[in-house]
């Protein structure tokens, strides 16, 4: 009987191990006891390999000196739809040249520890991407928000200085228009190099919204958020990206966080001070009054 020949009864009964044979498409055929442990006593009805891929593995030109196509995490489901993870390796059957053995210990610490950390990744990377703007590779607004949210309290707690620093690009439509999209993006991308190699570890340098830019400086007081602000004012002015035939220039707003003030209002007054910039021309950095006094 095939059964018997692929997995004998006494290889069948183990639950040292787990053993099971798979067709040529990577469902499972029968399995001995530990293999059914693995599963959690389900029935193997219906099981089938989800991990690796199973025609890319088994279509494999060499093996390895033993005769391995595969060894690491397997995940394998089973018919109620649930899936199990394991580590063990994969083999084509030597009687069977169209059936695959799949060999595991039973214990699958190993598997769940591998399977935890990968979803450990997964969500890491998940929140990683979440607090990013795509575009520029900046935090973004609920980053930002976030963020400040935090050093609002640390300010509360040490009452050491906290600067906000805001700027927006100057007659950036008229990039989109003149030069298209691509060449706007490109813009952004830069602005946010500069703002990346201008600033300390402990800021954060944000696209705040579409040509919005906004930088948290935690440990600053004004004359240090003036000089990071009047410093990316003047690189900015003095560097010409083809195919303009201008400099793009940015109109800044700096604020400090004062006494019984939130987070949302240091942005409102980093905003007003940057709109104070652009009614005045653009290419100018306005501090809050509240910043002004601290010079």
């Amino acid at each position: 009987m095939l059964t018997d020949a692929l997995l004998p009864s006494w290889l069948l009964a183990t639950q040292a191990f787990a053993v099971a044979v798979l067709d040529s498409e990577g469902r499972v055929l029968l399995g001995n006891r530990g293999f059914v442990e693995v599963l959690g006593g389900q029935p193997l009805v219906d099981g089938y390999l989800l991990a690796p891929n199973f025609g890319y593995v088994t279509t494999a030109e060499s093996a390895a000196p033993d005769g391995v196509l595969y060894r690491g995490p397997l995940a394998v489901g089973d018919g109620a739809g649930r899936s199990h993870v394991l580590s063990g390796c994969l083999h084509r059957s030597e009687l069977h040249p169209d059936r695959w053995i799949l060999v595991s210990e039973a214990d699958t610490v190993g598997g769940r520890e591998y399977l935890q950390r990968e979803v450990r990744r997964l969500k890491q990377q998940l929140a990683e991407t979440a607090r990013l703007d795509s575009l520029t590779g900046l935090a973004n607004r609920p980053q930002l928000v976030s963020r400040l949210g935090e050093e609002v309290l640390r300010w509360q707690r040490y009452h050491r200085p906290l600067a906000l620093v805001m700027l927006d690009i100057d007659g950036f439509a008229a990039v989109n228009d003149s030069y298209g999209r691509a060449a706007g993006d490109e813009v952004l991308q830069h602005i946010a190099t500069l703002l990346r190699q201008a600033t300390r570890s402990l800021d954060v340098p944000t696209r705040y919204g579409g040509e919005e830019f906004a930088v948290l400086l935690p440990e600053t007081n004004a004359m240090g958020a003036l000089i990071v602000a009047e410093r990316l004012r003047l690189e900015l002015e003095c560097q010409i990206l083809l195919p303009l035939i201008e400099p793009i220039t940015a109109s800044f707003g700096v604020a400090m966080l004062q006494p019984g003030e939130t987070g949302e209002f240091l942005l409102q007054k980093a905003w007003d001070a940057m709109q104070a910039s652009k009614r005045e021309g653009g290419n100018r950095v306005t501090m809050d009054k509240d910043a002004e006094k601290e010079n």
